[in-house]
């Protein structure tokens, strides 16, 4: 039906809060290639923080205990790329087309 749309609330602790308004805000790219490199370092990251991966490989997220530091700063988006070890990216520069090499600073 025309005139419907969708709407997601979403309530997050505190401490998790940088990283639901990342993932819902973010480009689709980005949070992609935040994820796999989450994965390559043995992490999981999601809306809800950075994790070590329980998982039996790269290819498998399972989060586990989180990791050091993730939750210190719950209104700081610079935390998640450092974390990562990412240059971090102005929310103008986090489109795909806006990012030399499309590699989300790697």
């Amino acid at each position: 039906d025309e005139g419907w749309r969708r709407l997601d609330i979403t309530l997050y602790e505190k401490k998790c809060f940088v990283y639901g308004l990342f993932q819902w805000t973010g480009s689709t790219q980005l949070n992609r290639e935040m994820r796999r490199k989450a994965l390559r370092m043995g992490y999981v990251v999601n809306e809800f923080g950075l994790f070590h991966n329980r998982g039996t490989d790269q290819n498998k997220s399972v989060p586990g205990d989180p990791v050091a530091g993730c939750w210190d700063n719950p209104h700081d988006e610079q935390n998640i790329f450092k974390l990562l070890e990412m240059k971090y990216l102005e929310p103008h520069e986090r489109n795909a087309g806006s990012r030399s090499g499309g590699n989300g600073g790697e």
